[in-house]
């Protein structure tokens, strides 16, 4: 069956559930107010960062908490953020020696050593008791509150529970895609059904949803975690559904399976969160029926299919996941979250395949675009292409490879550091196209998949439709629209692709590697893949082997001598036009420079400081390349990185600012400004 497949592509990633919590930089003594402290502690249901971030914190903080501006809130954050470098990172931190040190000089009357003892403690009812002591002592803070919504679920305290569900996001709100993932997580569960979650994500935030807004109130949500790890809190839950413990008299915690068949014995339909995928393997498949973001586990066949349809079409909502408004670590949550809708959308597109309707319509471009924030594309693409050979190109694709290689070049291998303050990164060599991937390139890859009819992978390669929002300031909208739309096509062949997705440019790769694999004239013999540049390989080729250029062209300006700007951006910004004022007073000011010189300097000047060379984008090969041979590497389009929705280089769209070397900018994609260009590797 279908759902079974499903269920084992299904990869989240999600804590279990634990007491974490923010603090705030404001119990600094007076004399250190003005001290740079390291950003503070976010638990990963507010934050997701990699463990090289946390590596960092905790050395951060470690540094605070032992030089002279040291407070009770530094060991904290010390010992929270070592805490997550040990769980995510590559820290070896010795959490009971922090906390033995932070004994001797923090205040145990106040609320900081109290919770750190608590978030020490792992035995699962003496720990409370700090917990407890923390909140009488200084019962305004909020930090707390998550930790005492798990105290009071583990007594069976709902009503406490549910209060403090309501301090805790009135004080400290849960991200918007976290909010609305739990609220179509209870929506996946049928009336009056039992859903069994799995971490803090998808735990606290249904239960706000329940208590402060009365979302699904006849759902009984229980956490896993708590109900395997807490007995007396397990005898009362099973005691509220007219059921017995019988894993008490055994004392060890119930398996997963052995739960849910518990569960099963009586009326109240079970379901099993999506994010609990660690379970899935351990469980019949026969038993398993996927709703939507959760599980019905029963021995009676349901019809999920109309299920999964009818959730999607009237009951979910839909808008954070569709266009999520924000980037950076909050959503980083919502969008790891999110890529358990990835098997109830395959499920419904396998449907559609063989029963079309304008119903299932959005599934696809949803699918690709979960997928695509999520770091799944290439998950996804395998299980699309699993009907056909996987190859994109056909025996013709209209390209050869000694073509392709005319605009390859070849970078040395080095080391990136992007300022001084910055770690040294080791670049190995690699080669990269020269020029932006222009609009005649992905012309013949579009012709390629139509000769082939190809239809579902065109929709996907498709170049987006423009709008006119997406451009500032107003007066560019015009030209812009007319030049994005086609009535306007002078050489646009040689301009770069751009409003393409992340997935289009993956696609566009992996055609170029198979066309350039098939030629049998191919240098050498050997195969390629190509592939989208991660961001530190192209701030690499960028700079042409110069160790401190700010620019791909080298110099400390983005304008030369004359005034005249090196690269296609965005010049009518207000700070555009402001910088080159300032550039021309400091010329005809400049009291060094010989009367002749400067006679020759403000003649220059009279080059149009708003001519860049095109409003909008030009030819992929204008401006001078860098010292590695690299059109626009700065400015025309902004670039894509193999990071899903990250952009570097800037273009025709951007300020100055993102025209420097390194600097990166989080957009949602496809965009009229952004394109980009791919790196070759020699895969024999």
């Amino acid at each position: 069956m279908l759902r079974l497949l499903f269920a084992l592509l299904l990869s989240c990633w999600l804590q279990p559930m634990t007491a974490n919590s923010y603090f705030g930089c404001n119990d600094l003594a007076p004399d250190c107010t003005d001290l740079a402290l390291p950003h503070p502690f976010v638990d990963i249901m507010r934050a997701k960062h990699d463990g090289a971030f946390y590596d960092q914190q905790a050395e951060d903080w470690r540094a605070v908490a032992n030089g002279d501006c040291s407070s009770d809130e530094a060991w904290f954050h010390y010992f929270k953020t070592a805490n997550y470098s040990n769980r995510f990172g590559s820290g070896q931190h010795d959490l009971a020696a922090i906390l033995s040190a932070a004994e001797k000089v923090m205040d145990p009357n106040d609320f900081y050593l109290p919770y750190l003892r608590f978030a020490a403690n792992r035995h699962p009812t003496e720990r409370w008791a700090d917990l407890l002591i923390a909140h009488a002592n200084r019962p305004e803070r909020y930090e707390a509150y998550s930790a005492l919504i798990a105290y009071h679920e583990s007594r069976g305290e709902t009503e406490q529970r549910d209060v403090f569900s309501g301090k805790m996001h009135r004080q400290d709100p849960i991200p918007s895609g976290v909010m609305e993932y739990n609220y179509n997580q209870l929506l996946s569960a049928g009336n009056n059904g039992i859903l069994l979650t799995n971490g803090d994500a998808d735990t606290y935030p249904s239960w706000v949803l329940q208590s402060v807004y009365g979302i699904r109130e006849d759902v009984l949500v229980a956490s896993v975690p708590l109900l395997r790890g807490y007995p007396e809190m397990r005898k009362g839950f099973l005691k509220g559904i007219g059921l017995d413990d019988p894993f008490v008299a055994e004392g060890a915690p119930p398996s997963v399976p052995e739960l849910l068949e518990l569960l099963a014995t009586q009326s109240r339909p079970v379901y099993l969160a999506a994010t609990g995928r660690a379970y899935l393997d351990e469980l019949p498949k026969d038993k398993l029926y996927l709703s939507g973001l959760a599980f019905y586990y029963g021995d009676s066949p349901i019809d999920n299919l109309e299920i999964l349809a009818s959730n999607f079409e009237h009951e979910f909502r839909m808008e954070q996941l569709r266009q999520p408004l924000t980037n950076g670590p909050a959503q980083a949550v919502a969008d790891e979250l999110n890529q358990n809708y990835l098997p109830a959308l395959l499920e419904l597109h396998a449907y559609n395949q063989t029963n079309p309707s304008p119903r299932f319509r959005e599934v696809l471009p949803l699918l690709r675009a979960v997928a695509a924030r999520a770091g799944r594309t290439e998950d996804i693409n395998t299980y699309l292409n699993e009907d056909n050979d996987g190859s994109l190109a056909s025996d013709q694709p209209g390209v050869r490879a000694k073509d392709i290689l005319k605009n390859i070049a070849f970078i040395p291998s080095g080391v990136y550091q992007q300022s001084a303050e910055d770690a040294k990164l080791s670049v190995n060599a690699f080669h990269i196209q020269e020029t932006e991937v222009s609009n005649a390139d992905y012309q013949l890859f579009l012709e390629d998949l139509l000769r082939q009819r190809r239809f579902e992978q065109l929709d996907s390669a498709a170049i987006a439709s423009f709008k006119t929002t997406d451009v500032e300031p107003a007066s560019l909208r015009e030209a812009a629209e007319a030049f994005f739309n086609g009535t306007n096509t002078t050489a646009f062949g040689r301009n770069p692709i751009v409003n393409v997705s992340h997935q289009a440019a993956t696609m566009y790769a992996n055609w170029l590697s198979e066309a350039y694999n098939a030629d049998p004239k191919r240098k050498d013999g050997r195969n390629v893949r190509f592939r989208l540049p991660r961001a530190e390989e192209f701030a690499y080729a960028a700079k042409g082997g110069r160790a401190n250029a700010p620019y791909p062209w080298g110099g400390p300006y983005y304008r030369n001598a004359k005034g005249c700007l090196l690269a296609n951006f965005n010049t009518y910004l207000p700070e555009s036009k402001a910088e080159f004022e300032k550039f021309a007073v400091r010329a005809k000011g400049d009291t060094q420079l010989k009367r002749k010189d400067k006679a020759e300097l403000l003649k220059k000047l009279n080059c149009d400081y708003e001519d860049d060379g095109g409003d909008l984008t030009v030819h992929v090969d204008a401006y001078f390349p860098n010292d590695y041979g690299l059109y626009n590497m700065s400015g025309n389009a902004a670039e894509m990185t193999a990071t899903p929705n990250q952009t570097i280089g800037g273009g025709w769209l951007d300020a100055s600012y993102y025209m420097q070397i390194g600097v990166t900018k989080q957009r949602q994609l496809p965009h009229p400004s952004t394109g980009f260009r791919l790196v070759m590797e020699y895969v024999e």
